[in-house]
């Protein structure tokens, strides 16, 4: 049985972005990975997530850069 150990490093935020190295060693083998994660400041709210740098995605009720603005729908009636 072969152990398997990771190891995780956050490097840097450059400009909205969270750089993290990391590596996975298993067995004999070793694989070295660099990351970069997107960050939203202010964070993402009602289930939107961060996309890409200060870019929320929201979902399809919510709207606005950090997915505040609730949308409503308005129904129009021609019955006078």
């Amino acid at each position: 049985m072969h152990q398997i150990l990771v190891y995780v490093r956050v490097l840097t935020v450059v400009q909205h972005v969270l750089y993290v190295r990391s590596e996975i060693i298993f067995g004999k083998k070793k694989i070295n990975l660099l990351m970069s994660i997107a960050v939203c400041s202010p964070t993402c709210s009602n289930g939107g997530t961060c996309g890409s740098p200060n870019t929320c995605t929201c979902p399809s009720t919510y709207s606005g850069t950090t997915c505040t603005i609730r949308k409503t729908r308005y129904f129009v009636s021609n019955n006078d």
